[in-house]
């Protein structure tokens, strides 16, 4: 597979995962779902900062990429909205070098999806809109620097 059809292939599993996911930019009326879309922002920047200086690194792993496709195809079949914010999730970590280092960055994901406000709602209220902000920001500074200490 040359690397214009690896970078198409890439850019259409995404497309479908963002489609498959796209409860998560459509208001809920939820209180602690409005905000949902900010987190995803704030999550994303470590992808940015690794893509963004060459943009020819476009390319997701083909392992995690085939996982996130499956998923969301469980998803769609079992109507489980969580199944495709994990593969959008893991779709979008392809895009980054597979390191044991950015598991934190990894699991800080699930402060954007709506079943974080769903259980926050329910067991720490008072704290849950904060949180939401706060570990994809942490998440994302872990990731940023891991990033960019593998650079130098």
């Amino acid at each position: 597979m040359n690397a214009n059809t690896s970078k198409l292939l890439t850019a259409s599993l995404l497309g479908y995962c963002f489609w498959n996911a796209s409860n998560l930019f459509t208001p809920s009326g939820i209180r602690f779902e409005t905000y949902g879309l900010i987190p995803l922002l704030i999550w994303i920047l470590p992808i940015l900062f690794y893509l963004l200086p060459q943009p020819s690194k476009f390319s997701g792993n083909p392992y995690a990429l085939g996982v996130a496709l499956f998923i969301s195809f469980m998803s769609t079949i079992v109507e489980l909205n969580v199944l495709a914010h994990l593969a959008l999730a893991l779709a979008l970590i392809s895009l980054v070098p597979l390191l044991v280092s950015l598991i934190p960055w990894y699991l800080s994901a699930i402060s954007w999806m709506p079943a974080f406000g769903y259980f926050g709602a329910h067991y720490f209220p008072n704290v849950v809109l904060p949180l939401r902000f706060i570990v994809p920001l942490l998440g994302s500074l872990w990731g940023i620097w891991i990033l960019y200490r593998g650079k130098s």
